[in-house]
């Protein structure tokens, strides 16, 4: 399995987790069933990737991968004495996976990166605009519903996390989308969603919805 384990620029070892992760924001793992062990020694030789994907139940209640997931850079590992590791990732950017196997008891996937096409100017100062109406929208409704437990929450996560919160639109959906206590299956769909001003309004659609105090 050593040649299908091969980390290239379009193909790299799946991590199949049911959470989603996003680009340029931190991922802390703790990895310790053996077969992703095995991963994560063979990512440290190589590339220092691997793609996380997401996981979903079909009709019939067993888990399926997504085809959208987020590449994690590992920034730094410690071992434990049992073999155990806590793995300090980044999210780097998304792919799509066009083909999978297993090889050693973990998932390797052949894939594409998953990106938004260039942005002119212009569509930049629209994007920026809806990141602005967000930020705007979370203290106006603070303030008007203070005692709404999910806004609350909101805004604690919004001041816990200031200090990493990103100033660009791009970034600040996913960051947005990271942090936001909403349900998986919303993040994937935000992960999976193309466009800046696409993955803003429908953040601020879900969030500008009448809190219930």
């Amino acid at each position: 399995c050593i040649r299908d384990s091969l980390q290239t620029e379009d193909q790299m070892p799946l991590f199949l987790l049911n959470t989603v992760g996003f680009p340029g924001v931190p991922f802390p793992m703790h990895i310790f069933e053996p077969r992703y062990r095995l991963m994560l020694r063979r990512c440290m030789d190589g590339q220092k990737r691997f793609g996380l994907i997401s996981c979903k139940k079909n009709a019939a209640g067993a888990w399926v991968p997504c085809n959208i997931g987020t590449c994690l850079k590992i920034r730094e590992v410690k071992i434990l004495e049992d073999g155990r590791s806590y793995v300090d990732t980044i999210g780097w950017k998304r792919f799509k996976v066009l083909d999978h196997w297993d090889c050693d008891g973990y998932k390797v996937g052949k894939v594409e990166w998953y990106e938004e096409p260039q942005r002119t100017p212009e569509i930049i100062k629209r994007d920026d605009e809806a990141a602005a109406k967000i930020r705007s929208t979370i203290v106006d409704l603070a303030t008007q519903h203070a005692q709404c437990e999910g806004l609350k929450q909101l805004v604690e996560i919004m001041q816990k996390y200031s200090s990493d919160m990103p100033l660009d639109s791009e970034s600040f959906s996913f960051w947005l989308a990271a942090y936001l206590p909403i349900t998986g299956w919303f993040k994937q769909h935000i992960l999976e969603t193309v466009s800046t001003y696409e993955r803003l309004t429908r953040i601020n659609e879900l969030i500008s919805m009448k809190p219930h105090d």
